[in-house]
C-alpha cells in the first residue's frame, strides 16, 4: 500500500503494477525464509535461498520464467522500478520500527 500511496500522490514515472508484483514476490520470499537481515546471512546467501524458496513456489507455473525474472530484477536494483520497490520496503520496515518504538 505504501508503494500505491506513493506512487499516487507523486505521479513517478514507474510501471506501479510491475513494482506491486515485485513487493508481493519479495514477501512470498520472506514469508518462506524469513526476513533476514545482513546481521543473520550475507546478501548473496540470501539471494540465493530466497531464489530456490520462490522456485519451489512458482515451479508448476506457466508463468514462472516471467516470475524468476522478476525476482532477479528486484534483487539487481538496476532498474527504477526495482529501486522503487526496494526503498518502499526499507521504508516500510523504518515506518513499522518507528511505530513499535512509539508503542
Amino acid at each position: 500500500m505504501l508503494a500505491i500511496a506513493m506512487y499516487s500522490e507523486y505521479n513517478y514515472d514507474i510501471d506501479i503494477k510491475k513494482v506491486i508484483t515485485m513487493l508481493a514476490l519479495h514477501e512470498l520470499e520472506e514469508i518462506i525464509i524469513g526476513d533476514l537481515t545482513l546481521f543473520d546471512i550475507s546478501k548473496k546467501d540470501k539471494e540465493i535461498i530466497g531464489h530456490d524458496a520462490v522456485n519451489k513456489v512458482v515451479k508448476s507455473l506457466k508463468i514462472k520464467d516471467d516470475i524468476k525474472n522478476i525476482v532477479l530484477e528486484f534483487d539487481s536494483l538496476k532498474t527504477k522500478e526495482a529501486r522503487f520497490a526496494f526503498y518502499c520496503d526499507k521504508l516500510e520496515a523504518d515506518i513499522q520500527s518507528k511505530l513499535y518504538d512509539e508503542e
